[in-house]
């Protein structure tokens, strides 16, 4: 396997399924991971567990990544533990379940604003402290 010590990674929505495996490869290959989460701490205290036990730098980060304060605030809490960031895993995401003709426009809104602005917003703060 490849070495990712010395890198500084944030994955959102990594509390499960696909961000939790994303976040412990990164950290198996030696990258520090900051675990993001929107609801589930519980599941997100875990994984930063298993990735403290494979000693690398892990913290958890609170943040709904629709929500640009929440954004910016999650980047300034990676800035602050990490001091940089060389990884952006934007996994965060959500889907409307149910046929189509039964999803509320609220419902196609949260995941409209997760999926893709939520995508938009990471990328726009995770650059500016990438290219300092």
């Amino acid at each position: 396997m490849f070495s990712l010590s010395g890198k500084m990674a944030l994955v959102t929505g990594a509390s499960r399924g696909i961000g939790k495996g994303i976040a412990l490869s990164l950290a198996k290959a030696g990258a520090a991971v900051a675990v993001n989460y929107h609801s589930n701490k519980e599941e997100a205290e875990k994984v930063v567990t298993e990735i403290l036990q494979l000693g690398v730098k892990s913290f958890l980060v609170q943040a709904d990544v629709s929500n640009k304060s929440d954004v910016v605030r999650m980047m300034e809490e990676v800035k602050s533990q990490f001091g940089q960031l060389n990884i952006l895993v934007n996994n965060a995401g959500v889907v409307a379940m149910g046929p189509v003709e039964k999803v509320g426009e609220d419902e196609w809104n949260k995941v409209l604003n997760t999926n893709l602005k939520g995508q938009f917003l990471c990328i726009q703060e995770a650059v500016k402290m990438m290219s300092t």
